[in-house]
């Protein structure tokens, strides 16, 4: 993957019927490209770094899912649902948080509230995938 602008670059989409669902990752550390590479075989992952970089992709992309690391500062973390919910576009779009439930953490904060689901660490690659397909819609 490539860096620009705070996100890492998209991989060029695969031919029609075959179209991998495209991911918004907002990662708040350095794990966030071991996930990045255990997700990118199954879904089009479009990484950032940082709360602009992201709010940027949210009007440049045609996204199919978000997800949110546990390990990204909790107002950032609030502002980014905040920014995805007030587009009329997005407001139906799956947002998953991933990462610690320990208590008091965004994870176990962010549960109920605005995220689809909550991906509680550590998770096989077989589970994650599973449970990030089953929030996603059904394509027709």
């Amino acid at each position: 993957m490539t860096e620009r602008g705070g996100r890492t670059g998209t991989a060029a989409r695969p031919a029609s019927g075959s179209r991998r669902p495209v991911a918004l990752l907002v990662v708040g550390d350095l794990d966030g490209d071991r996930l990045s590479r255990r997700l990118d075989p199954h879904f089009n992952m479009i990484a950032t770094t940082n709360l602009p970089a992201a709010v940027a992709v949210l009007g440049d992309v045609r996204l199919d899912f978000v997800l949110i690391d546990a390990a990204l500062p909790d107002p950032a973390m609030m502002e980014l649902i905040t920014q995805v919910r007030v587009r009329q576009w997005l407001r139906d779009l799956p947002i998953i948080c991933y990462g610690s439930a320990a208590p008091g953490s965004p994870v176990s904060r962010l549960a109920g509230l605005a995220a689809h689901d909550v991906i509680v660490e550590p998770v096989s690659t077989d589970e994650l995938i599973s449970r990030i397909s089953a929030a996603l819609p059904v394509r027709r």
